[in-house]
């Protein structure tokens, strides 16, 4: 793999939640406008390849709906992270 390419498959995911992990510490330890943008991004980048990946898990609305204050509970945050260890979970049992 070069070093401007992105893994395939699987590895994907997780390259994209190492990335997400650097945004969001860089959006807590610095200057929060372009970390937080960064990390929403890659962030609605996974759910939507898992939403695509599986088909049928709508995690990226969930989180659209979370984000504009149709659905900020407690419940419907753990109803999203629900969601998104079940999608892992299917992914991994591939």
């Amino acid at each position: 793999m070069g070093r401007d390419e992105e893994p395939e498959g699987l590895a994907w995911f997780a390259l994209g939640a190492l990335v997400a992990w650097v945004y969001a510490t860089d959006a807590n330890t610095t200057s929060p406008s372009d970390g937080v943008v960064h990390t929403f991004n890659r962030v609605s980048e996974l759910l939507d390849a898992i939403d695509d990946d599986l088909g049928d898990t709508q995690l990226l609305n969930q989180l659209l709906l979370v984000m504009n204050g149709m659905g900020r509970t407690t419940e419907s945050w753990a109803t999203l992270s629900q969601g998104v260890r079940e999608a892992v979970d299917r992914l991994r049992s591939r």
